[in-house]
């Protein structure tokens, strides 16, 4: 008996009932007749129609209005048939600018990761934005002065008649504690509300580049191992599948999971999963 690999990527098929803790990644992994490439497709291609069925699958679990769907689906496609991991990106943030999405999606999952005390890898890399809180609004001395610059707190002190005249502060701790000592909470944070507002507005952009990539990468994987699978599966032989090892502690437990048959199916098993599998089939000599 002789033994050979076939490297997939994730796919996700049709969801089924599962235990709450799995639901999210439990799915039918029922393999169907591979749809061969065209003329005009290498045999590498991904076909459109496996695509466009990857897109269905991976955006019928993400809070978004219908018609940012129907975009995505036009832009991706095109965007995938490039082979540009970067224009995937940029035809997902075309396809969702200006519009609210995923805060359900990515906040589930950000609270399940959070519950096991450890973050993926693509959320730790290229999802930061999605891992750290919001900054918070001004309230006190103390947190205020954590917006303002050294040359701020210098000019409030001047604007209250509080700077020292012998002895001039050097030190941002100086700063700091002439700001506290003069008691003027609403001044500090009147002066900061700036400075905030445009923190806020970055972490919102990071926050949604973020969301964009993890989405364009998922839909990447899943296309991918759609395309794989039914290649795999058209050779009507025997298979087993097996998880690839990875550096992140998170896939690692995903695919564990997976080996010990407590997931049914095939990753990505969260958005932004890197999780690849091994069909391995068995041939007769």
């Amino acid at each position: 008996m002789g033994m050979f690999g076939r490297l997939l990527r994730p796919f996700r098929p049709k969801r089924v009932k599962a235990n709450r803790e799995d639901a999210e990644i439990q799915f039918d992994v029922s393999v169907v007749a591979e749809r061969l490439p065209t003329e005009t497709e290498s045999a590498f291609a991904t076909p459109t129609s496996v695509v466009e069925e990857a897109i269905g699958q991976i955006l019928a679990d993400i809070d978004m209005p219908d018609d940012a769907k129907g975009r995505i689906r036009s832009r991706f496609v095109k965007a995938h048939r490039s082979g540009d991991p970067r224009r995937e990106v940029e035809g997902v943030e075309a396809a969702l600018d200006g519009i609210e999405w995923g805060e359900v999606y990515f906040g589930e999952w950000k609270q399940r990761f959070e519950a096991k005390g450890e973050f993926p890898y693509m959320w730790r890399t290229h999802g930061k934005a999605l891992v750290i809180d919001p900054p918070r609004p001004p309230s006190t001395i103390g947190n205020a002065v954590g917006y303002l610059r050294v040359a701020d707190m210098r000019q409030i002190l001047i604007e209250l008649d509080a700077m020292p005249r012998k002895r001039r502060p050097k030190k941002r701790s100086e700063f700091i504690d002439l700001l506290s000592a003069t008691g003027k909470t609403e001044s500090v944070v009147d002066s900061a509300i700036p400075a905030y507002r445009d923190a806020r507005t970055k972490w919102e952009e990071d926050r949604e580049a973020a969301k964009c990539e993890l989405l364009a990468h998922t839909l990447t994987m899943r296309a991918y191992a759609l395309r794989d699978c039914r290649k795999s599966g058209a050779l009507s032989k025997p298979s087993s599948l097996r998880a690839l090892k990875s550096d992140c502690p998170v896939e690692t437990d995903y695919a564990a999971r997976f080996m010990a048959g407590k997931i049914h199916g095939v990753p990505p098993f969260f958005p932004g999963d890197r999780t690849s599998l091994i069909a391995e089939f068995e041939n007769a000599t």
